[in-house]
């Protein structure tokens, strides 16, 4: 009975420790930065050209070594040499573009998160010689695609929730054989 009682308390807290850990080792796949808006957004077609594009961020995010690529399909960069974080808004990742015209344009875009995690994407957008165009190229994407920023924030998150699957897999399994080797030796 006495080493009963005792293999019952190791495994009550190997079953306790097994929940802290999975707590503990999923909490920073959640830190990340994510990108929440995209402006303009993925898949958008525009009537006229963006002067500036913007990308909002779930936290603050640092931009270093060109956060921001804007290509035309021709290859050529088009935007501003100054990618940077807004004044006063950690979160908004701005920069100016410059001679744009009609066409297609791919966005690439890389940012560091506050905890050291780069996080980066792509999208693209292009500008329509009519409004007419604009709004059919706008409806088509949006039905086919959802949202830009919604689209990128997933794409963004994807490796989070791979390793928020991971470890949260990996939790369950011990919390699951703790759980049932306690319950079969009562």
């Amino acid at each position: 009975m006495l080493a009963t009682n005792s293999i019952n308390r190791r495994l009550a807290a190997l079953l306790g420790l097994s929940a802290v850990w999975t707590v503990l080792l999923c909490a920073p796949a959640l830190a990340h930065a994510g990108l929440l808006e995209s402006t303009p957004d993925e898949g958008a077609a525009l009537s006229s050209p963006p002067q500036e594009l913007r990308l909002r961020f779930s936290e603050p995010v640092d931009a270093e070594f060109e956060p921001i690529e804007v290509r035309n399909s021709q290859g050529q960069r088009v935007e501003a040499e100054d990618p940077r974080v807004a004044p006063g808004d950690p979160e908004l990742l701005v920069a100016e573009l410059r001679g744009l015209t009609e066409g297609t344009y791919t966005v690439d875009w890389r940012v560091t998160s506050r905890d050291g995690h780069p996080i980066d994407g792509e999208y693209e957008f292009s500008v329509r010689a009519s409004a007419d165009d604009a709004e059919g190229a706008q409806a088509s994407g949006d039905s086919e695609q959802g949202s830009g920023s919604q689209a990128e924030s997933e794409s963004a998150g994807g490796s989070n929730i791979s390793s928020i699957a991971v470890y949260g897999l990996l939790g369950l399994a011990v919390l699951a054989v703790a759980g049932f080797a306690l319950v079969r030796r009562r």
